[in-house]
């Protein structure tokens, strides 16, 4: 292999792995670049195991998830023999995102340059969905703070209360119910109300009506 070239090769796939707009673009695209640039590489997938469970994220073909489902439906792996199949931890400091597999059709096809390439390979990917997947929470916290402000904002108009008792309502439906905040506020922009409670009994002393 001519590492200076595959050096090129792996900077560009790094910076096309940032510029994904999705943490399962993301994904895609690292399943995708195994089978380009690692040597005898016919299919990837990155594998999650939670438990017992056994989940199969951006497969490059069905193949991968068949396997990874036979391998769940035995209990042990993996399916593939040692010589044609490949896996490599994803991981920063504190954070796991699986296990990116690598299969071969043909037996003996996985080198020690496969490897090599494929420890580098597994180095960047996992840097890069640390970064996607740290973006996403921030559009989820942005988007969840907004439609929690547009809630209180139509408990307010709807209640007469406060900001600070249009809050103390999320909450407390929230904590009662054992629903995620941003779950109330959603039903609460969708229904004008919190569900099944301020349309029924109205406003409480305290003001929250809940």
């Amino acid at each position: 292999m001519d590492w200076r070239e595959f050096a090129q090769e792996m900077a560009s796939m790094a910076r096309d792995l940032l510029a994904q707009p999705s943490v399962d673009a993301t994904l895609e695209r690292i399943t995708a670049s195994a089978t380009e640039l690692v040597a005898g590489c016919d299919a990837a997938g990155i594998l999650l195991v939670r438990g017992v469970e056994v989940q199969t994220l951006a497969p490059t073909e069905q193949l991968v998830r068949h396997l990874d489902r036979l391998q769940q439906r035995v209990g042990h792996g993996p399916c593939f023999d040692a010589a044609r199949m490949m896996g490599f931890l994803l991981f920063t400091d504190g954070e796991d995102f699986g296990t990116l597999n690598l299969y071969s059709r043909r037996p003996g096809a996985f080198t020690e340059v496969s490897e090599d390439a494929a420890v580098m390979l597994a180095s960047h990917a996992a840097v890069a969905l640390s970064s996607a997947r740290t973006h996403a929470q921030m559009e989820q916290a942005v988007a969840t703070r907004h439609q929690i402000g547009e809630a209180m904002g139509i408990l307010m108009s709807s209640l007469h209360l406060t900001e600070e008792q249009a809050f103390a309502a999320l909450r407390r439906h929230s904590q009662e119910n054992n629903v995620k905040l941003r779950e109330v506020a959603r039903q609460v922009c969708e229904e004008g109300g919190v569900p099944g409670r301020c349309h029924r009994h109205g406003a409480e002393p305290d003001g929250t009506g809940l």
